[in-house]
């Protein structure tokens, strides 16, 4: 009895262990399935990424240049706005410079014929 019973408690444990490497077996293929699933899903999250950042860094690029051009035409218009102004105002300078000529040149007159008039008189 004791025979049968130790060559059925091999028997189980041998089957036990037979399970047990099949266990670990179907565990480490299914890491190895998991893992080369995820690398693929990771490739193409990697590639989606990359797009994105080529997509983002592309829209930067336009944002700048536009912002650049956008300020060019600006800096233009004011500058041409800055020149006009001062055009404007140096005519004006002129023009008051004249207006101031011709008062001397009125008042030195009046001036002039008064003293004239002092000294026939």
């Amino acid at each position: 009895r004791k025979a049968l019973a130790r060559l059925a408690m091999r028997t189980q444990s041998e089957v036990v262990r037979q399970w047990r490497e099949w266990a670990v077996d179907a565990r480490t293929k299914k890491a190895k399935v998991r893992q080369a699933l995820g690398r693929m899903s990771n490739r193409t999250l990697a590639g989606a990424f990359a797009s994105w950042r080529e997509h983002t860094a592309r829209a930067a690029r336009l944002k700048t240049s536009s912002a650049q051009v956008v300020r060019r035409i600006m800096h233009r218009a004011l500058w041409e706005a800055w020149a006009s102004w001062r055009s404007y105002v140096e005519d004006k300078a002129k023009l008051y410079d004249k207006m101031d000529a011709v008062v001397f040149r009125l008042t030195h007159l009046a001036l002039a014929a008064a003293f004239n008039k002092w000294l026939e008189y």
